[in-house]
């Protein structure tokens, strides 16, 4: 048996346990939730195929629906709410099933540009990019969708992971297709 006063108690088998004390639980690990909204326009031809390009199709002067058949007069207005509506959309998901501290993103633009982020309300980050609102960069030139929402536990823990992704992006497409993380250079519009 135990001596009275010490830090250590025997079980009912005969072991010796180690106790005393209150453990601390582990803090919950956060899932990694990786989404992305969707590219599409939103728009068909009469036919009923996806028009990946609002600008260019409206100027050949040909009728562009919604896939309900509606006829869309301002395609280019109508394919920006779209994908504003899904990138928010996307965000709110990710949102109401992690509850994390923060989150990291990426919005994909045109022409195979990024931009990679960090926010604590990830929600309203992502539509005031796409409301042209956000960063400087994504106000010049339109994000399409947002990709790779990941939850973090902390603040801290989510600003590595924006200089890590960053870092990462620019070794793999250049340092002038890729902003955040601190460079907020213009993007060459060439």
């Amino acid at each position: 048996m135990a001596k009275r006063g010490s830090s250590r108690r025997t079980s009912a088998s005969g072991s010796r346990k180690s106790g005393g004390g209150t453990r601390r639980k582990a803090a919950p690990k956060t899932k990694a939730v990786r989404n992305s909204s969707s590219g599409s326009t939103g728009l068909v031809t009469r036919g009923g195929k996806r028009v990946y390009n609002p600008a260019a199709y409206a100027a050949t002067g040909a009728p562009t629906y919604n896939r309900y058949g509606k006829r869309i007069k301002h395609a280019e207005e109508y394919a920006r709410a779209v994908q504003r509506n899904s990138a928010t959309s996307t965000a709110r998901k990710v949102h109401a099933k992690c509850k994390a501290a923060a989150y990291t993103y990426e919005e994909i633009m045109p022409n195979g540009l990024k931009y990679v982020g960090m926010s604590r309300h990830i929600e309203r980050r992502v539509d005031q990019h796409h409301t042209g609102r956000g960063a400087r960069v994504t106000q010049e030139v339109a994000p399409i969708r947002v990709a790779n929402i990941t939850p973090h536990r902390s603040l801290a823990a989510a600003k590595r992971a924006e200089t890590q992704r960053y870092l990462g992006e620019a070794r793999r497409l250049g340092t002038d297709r890729v902003r955040g993380a601190g460079n907020t250079a213009r993007f060459s519009l060439k």
